[in-house]
C-alpha cells in the first residue's frame, strides 16, 4: 500500500514559449502555469498508482522572476491528500537553468508498507533508472537495495518511447472499440486537482477537489 509520494517535474524557463510563439502560455487566464502544464502528469500518475482520488490540495507559488514578462508563476509546490490517507508532494516549475542536463529535472518517489521506489524516467536517452529498497521479510537480504536500469526503444520525437506507447494504445483502442488506457475521466480528475491547487493559492488554505 502506497503511503506517501513525491514528484518533481522541473522544466526549462518560460522563455521557450516566446521562442515557440506560444505567448498564450504566459497568461494566467489561459492556464499557462507549470502546475496546469506539467503537474497534471504526476497527478494522473499518482491516481493510477494508488487507485485513489485526491480529496484535498494545499498550494503555494512564487515568481515570476526575470524575463520574459509574464503573468504565471515560476515555481509551484503542492501537498495532495488522497481518500485512502496517502499524501503526495509536487515540485513543479519553469525555473530550471538551461544548462541542466537534458533541460529537465524529473523524478518520482513512492513510499509504501513494504518499501520504497525511486524512479528517474529517461528524458534524454532511453534508459530509466529505478531504485528499490525493502526490508520486508519476503525480500532476500541481497535484494533489499536494488538499482535497475530499464532500456526502451529509441523512438524519435517528443517524449520518445513514452509518447509512442500512449499513441499506440490509443490507436489500438480505436481499432478494437475498447476504452483507451487514459480515459476522459482521468483527464477531468487531473484538471480538477489542478483547479483546486490554484484555488488554494488564492485562498491561502487547503481546498477540496470538486466534481
Amino acid at each position: 500500500t502506497i503511503t506517501a509520494m513525491q514528484g518533481r517535474l522541473n522544466a526549462g524557463g518560460a522563455w521557450r514559449y516566446v521562442r515557440d510563439k506560444q505567448l498564450w502560455m504566459l497568461e494566467a487566464g489561459e492556464g499557462g502555469g507549470p502546475m496546469w502544464n506539467l503537474g497534471v502528469h504526476w497527478i494522473d500518475y499518482f491516481r493510477w498508482m494508488t487507485g485513489r482520488e485526491v480529496v484535498g490540495v494545499s498550494g503555494v507559488v512564487n515568481g515570476p522572476v526575470g524575463d520574459p514578462p509574464r503573468q504565471i508563476e515560476d515555481n509551484a509546490q503542492a501537498l495532495l491528500t488522497f481518500d485512502g490517507g496517502a499524501t503526495a508532494i509536487l515540485d513543479i516549475s519553469y525555473s530550471l537553468p538551461a544548462s541542466y542536463p537534458g533541460a529537465r529535472d524529473i523524478a518520482v518517489t513512492l513510499r509504501g508498507t513494504r518499501g520504497d521506489a525511486v524512479w528517474a524516467p529517461a528524458w534524454e536517452g532511453v534508459t530509466d533508472e529505478l531504485l528499490l529498497v525493502s526490508e520486508h521479510e519476503s525480500v532476500p537480504q541481497a535484494d533489499r537495495c536494488r538499482r535497475l536500469r530499464i532500456d526502451s526503444r529509441a523512438i524519435p520525437g517528443y517524449c520518445g518511447h513514452m509518447a509512442w506507447a500512449w499513441l499506440n494504445d490509443f490507436a489500438d483502442a480505436v481499432r478494437k472499440d475498447r476504452p483507451p488506457l487514459v480515459s476522459v475521466n482521468d483527464i477531468l480528475q487531473a484538471v480538477r486537482v489542478a483547479d483546486a491547487f490554484y484555488r488554494s493559492v488564492r485562498s491561502g488554505k487547503a481546498e477540496p477537489v470538486e466534481g
